[in-house]
């Protein structure tokens, strides 16, 4: 799937390269529009731009601020003008919602981006979003084929990235939303909690609280997490600390660093492993198929254990107390304990076409 994934990806990146990238035409043309509006404590900031950057600073001000630069560029001057005119920002206000959105051509009724490039000859266009909000407003705020910031929002925050990146500080509400397709290398500080939807798409995630991810064709990484639900396929997770994790997939790498409480994988054709499971952890459960696992454990923790293999091997660590094995052609079946029998501390782990390693640290 790997090739298919890349080729894919260049194919939805090839227009953007012809009609966003950085053409050196003979004319440039600029213009700039912007906006200041006092707002309520609570009010909302819609945003909705394409072809530039979005960059989005908070203050402690009643005032939102939007200034936006646009540049055209190409080798026809009376094409580049035309363009230029054609680009504008639907402001509207009120004090408990602004909203900012790029339009282009407004007179027709029927336009669409594709149609307003497709008319143009070789010519560049960057529309590049400056804005200064309250830090307890919300903000929905949308930006493709570019890059999206924002510093720190206590508010609720609803960000959507396609073709970029995304380059987010701190999100400190209990209820936020990101959504990135095709996006690489964005990079999250700090999510209190959060649902994400990633297609085709690389991110990293500094420390949060509670993640609801839904992933396809997508590499994640979560360096600290408390709890943390996983929906994916095609892909990889890293994950550095999680508290509970509870991870859906099928074709993912899956690289755990700590688990301090509990994990839950169901997973086919990919693999499993675990850097350290930390004494005093409570659960561990584990369905697969063709997929290989790899525990570690501390050799102070305290566990029950049961592992059942189909047309797969075991290997459990001399440290533990195997009290039951059974195999056959095709079944193998070794249950036991570490530390001491019933502790109320488990792990279970059912998997066929892929071989379990149970191994003690130190």
């Amino acid at each position: 799937m790997q090739p298919y994934y890349k080729i894919l990806l260049l194919a939805f990146l090839l227009p953007l390269a012809v009609v966003a990238g950085p053409v050196k035409g003979k004319y440039t043309k600029k213009k700039s529009l912007k906006k200041s509006y006092t707002v309520n404590k609570d009010a909302m900031l819609l945003l909705d731009n394409k072809y530039g950057s979005m960059t989005i600073t908070t203050w402690d001000q009643p005032t939102v601020s939007i200034e936006v630069y646009v540049e055209v560029t190409g080798d026809d001057q009376e094409d580049v003008e035309e363009k230029l005119r054609e680009i504008d920002v639907n402001f509207e206000y009120s004090a408990s919602r602004v909203s900012a959105k790029t339009m282009v051509d407004a007179r027709r009724k029927n336009w669409s981006w594709s149609s307003w490039f497709g008319s143009s000859n070789n010519v560049s266009v960057e529309i590049n979003y400056v804005v200064k909000m309250p830090v307890t407003n919300d903000l929905d705020a949308r930006n493709d084929y570019g890059t999206l910031s924002l510093d720190k929002l206590l508010g609720h925050a609803r960000l959507n990235c396609d073709y970029g990146r995304m380059d987010i500080g701190e999100l400190w509400h209990a209820d936020n939303y990101i959504k990135m397709d095709y996006t690489n290398k964005s990079t999250i500080d700090y999510v209190k909690s959060a649902s994400i939807n990633a297609d085709y798409s690389s991110f990293t995630l500094g420390e949060s609280e509670k993640i609801e991810l839904k992933a396809d064709y997508s590499h994640s990484e979560f360096k600290k997490v408390t709890d943390l639900n996983i929906n994916t396929d095609y892909g990889s997770i890293t994950i550095g600390e999680a508290a509970d994790f509870v991870g859906r997939g099928d074709y993912v790498s899956f690289k755990i660093g700590t688990i301090t409480h509990m994990l839950d994988l169901n997973t086919d054709y990919g693999s499993i492993s675990v850097a350290r499971l930390q004494a005093g952890f409570k659960e561990v459960t584990i369905r697969s198929d063709f997929t290989g696992v790899n525990l570690k454990y501390d050799a102070s923790a305290r566990f029950d254990f049961t592992i059942d293999t189909e047309f797969a091997g075991i290997s459990i660590s001399d440290a533990a107390t195997i009290t039951r094995s059974d195999s056959d052609y095709t079944d193998k079946l070794k249950s036991g304990y570490n530390g001491t029998e019933n502790s109320g501390n488990t792990i279970n782990i059912r998997t066929s076409y892929g071989g379990v390693k149970l191994r003690a640290i130190d």
